[in-house]
């Protein structure tokens, strides 16, 4: 990964954080600790995947294929706990099997406390995205929008 920096290609390394929630209550300030317990339902880590919509939207764009990119190498340890990772959210239902063949590589980053932080390389997939060509309209244009109906 060091060596595609260096080359000065662009793109989004991706960070999956741990959905647990701490413990301890003890750091978290006590106005903000009885916000939190009012509205607890609001604050909940999802369980699942939204439901499953009437059909299945794929996009296909002619003349795009997958990126020919091959897996970081890794040590046997840090592809276990890639696989337990895996294995743990797909369970959880955050993510769910996909029978895609674009893909993102994954890669491993040590923390300061010794964890790792399980990261994705989407610089390849950043480059076939379609950048948005509907820009969000300036707050200005539609209040004087809204303003001219009144």
């Amino acid at each position: 990964m060091t060596n595609l920096l260096k080359e000065e290609q662009h793109g989004i390394i991706a960070q999956l954080c741990s959905l647990e929630v701490p413990a301890s209550k003890s750091s978290i300030s006590l106005d903000i600790q009885k916000v939190l317990d009012n509205y607890s339902k609001v604050f909940e880590t999802p369980k699942c995947l939204p439901p499953i919509c009437d059909h299945d939207h794929s996009i296909h764009f002619p003349g795009i294929f997958p990126p020919n990119i091959r897996p970081y190498i890794c040590s046997f340890a840090q592809k276990s706990e890639i696989e337990r990772r895996i294995a743990e959210i797909l369970e959880v239902g955050i993510i769910q099997p996909s029978q895609s063949s674009f893909f993102a590589p994954v890669v491993l980053v040590r923390k300061k406390d010794g964890s790792w932080r399980m990261c994705l390389d989407y610089r390849e997939l950043n480059k076939l995205t379609i950048k948005d060509k509907f820009p969000i309209p300036l707050i200005d244009e539609l209040l004087d929008a809204w303003i001219n109906l009144l």
